[in-house]
């Protein structure tokens, strides 16, 4: 979702700690999340339990654990 209508931590009643942040080309026929802009320090994205409908839109070919 875009983060671009106001502050993620104003949007919830239960605030979390943003895990990643990953973005795709604003195009229709993309819609696979791709590019990887942020993890957060000691979160090993290809080891923590994704939803299975957030797995379908995320591509981690390009991850590298740092």
């Amino acid at each position: 979702s875009s983060c671009l209508l106001e502050d993620i931590r104003n949007m919830g009643d239960n605030p979390s700690q943003i895990l990643a942040v990953l973005s795709k080309k604003n195009i229709a026929e993309e819609q696979i999340y791709k590019k990887i802009r942020y993890i957060a320090k000691g979160v090993p994205l290809d080891r923590i339990n994704i939803p299975i409908d957030l797995k379908n839109i995320i591509d981690l070919s390009e991850y590298r654990k740092k």
